[in-house]
């Protein structure tokens, strides 16, 4: 766990620089990734387009990869792509 410490990711700074409509999503029980870190990764998104919350969900839980929020979510922005 400690080389993982010492890394960073500066995910906010380079979600700044994408051109293209983003959505974030996180879990609000999430004990890797601060809810509150993703929250501000969203709002340093250059076109941020959805942040979607799952109530709950930890950082590895199955409902993050595909439960009917993140489903919906991907759906609705590859639909907002398409038009």
């Amino acid at each position: 766990m400690r080389a993982l410490l010492r890394d960073r990711y500066p995910v906010a700074d380079q979600i700044a620089t994408l051109q293209v409509p983003t959505t974030i999503v996180n879990g609000s029980g999430d004990s890797i990734v601060p809810p509150a870190q993703s929250r501000t990764v969203a709002e340093a998104a250059a076109q941020l387009y959805r942040l979607v919350e799952v109530p709950g969900a930890d950082h590895n839980d199955p409902v993050l990869v595909d439960g009917d929020a993140v489903v919906r979510a991907v759906v609705d922005v590859a639909d907002r792509l398409a038009t």
